[in-house]
């Protein structure tokens, strides 16, 4: 067979004859039958098992355990899973909440929104912006996750661009490069991240874990509605964390200044005290937020050094 051996693959036929099948003809629906509606519904309980699995891993402290999470995320909303089982099934898109959207302007080097929020989210820590909105599932993946601007040199000239990841594709994106495959290619967004900190885990990081904690929950109403309530994820007791971000807004102003903007949050419940919330190295220089929570109020803290 000619060509380079990565680019097809080879069958063997009943009379023992080699059929050349092109790359990604795997996927071809002339060479496959679709998947069965009782096949959709296991890959489904098998990949909640597997989520559920690695999310308590990662809560017990596994630090490896978020690149399982990313990994099966990605099967489940990248990969478009979980839209073909409740298509396929007939299933009613769960319902969840989501936070306020990203926001794209001028400047603008990373702003991400949207986030999934929890039935016991309590007041935001700035009264002037609005409380989640409900959606669904479905509809919270297709949505806008993070307005990205990225900067590379092409010809010697230096050039930025913005684009758009819904939640679906950041996840994918976040996957592919350190969830489902060990990238020799990083994405400039996500080397730049990484010196963000978000609850003491990279920017990355709490994305993929926000997203997992809420694909969660509404897999746990979908083993319901499909009648294997013993497949449904054990319910976790209280927040996963204490203080949350719900909106992140970051913008270069020249070399020397960056502008954060944000939206922090509690659940219900959660005792007063001092929250870690982010932290952006700039240069020589580290600038965040801390959250402060009184009398069940949340106050932001800002700091520079």
């Amino acid at each position: 067979m000619n060509g380079h051996p990565a680019s097809a693959q080879l069958l063997f036929s009943a009379t023992g004859e080699g059929v050349a099948m092109a790359k990604g003809q795997h996927q071809n629906k002339e060479w496959n039958r679709e998947a069965t509606k009782e096949e959709t519904l296991e890959y489904l309980v098998r990949a909640t098992s597997r989520l559920s699995r690695h999310l308590t891993a990662h809560f017990d402290g596994d630090f490896a355990a978020i690149d399982d999470v990313a990994a099966i995320l990605r099967t489940l909303c990248g990969d478009g899973l979980i839209k073909r089982a409740i298509d396929c099934l007939e299933l009613t898109d769960p319902s969840l909440l989501i936070s306020k959207p990203p926001e794209l302007s001028k400047g603008t080097h990373i702003s991400i929104g949207n986030f999934p929020c929890s039935e016991t989210y309590a007041k935001p820590s700035r009264p002037e912006h609005q409380a989640p909105r409900p959606s669904t599932l479905l509809t919270w993946l297709q949505s806008p996750a993070a307005y990205i601007t990225e900067t590379s040199k092409r010809g010697g000239k230096e050039h930025t661009s913005q684009r758009m990841r819904p939640w679906s594709g950041l996840i994918a994106d976040i996957s592919n490069t350190w969830g489902s495959h060990a990238s020799p290619l990083i994405p400039p967004w996500m080397d730049t991240s990484q010196v963000i900190g978000v609850q003491e885990l990279d920017l990355p990081g709490y994305v993929i874990e926000r997203a997992a904690v809420a694909v969660e929950v509404s897999l746990t109403l979908l083993m319901q509605e499909v009648d294997l309530p013993e497949m449904a994820p054990a319910p976790r007791l209280g927040p996963t964390r204490p203080a949350h971000v719900d909106w992140l807004d970051i913008r270069r102003v020249d070399k020397e200044r960056l502008h954060i903007d944000l939206i922090a949050g509690t659940d219900d419940g959660v005792p007063d005290g001092l929250y870690k919330l982010i932290r952006v190295e700039y240069g020589t220089h580290s600038v965040g937020f801390d959250l402060l929570r009184i009398d069940d109020v949340d106050m932001l803290r800002g700091f520079y050094t």
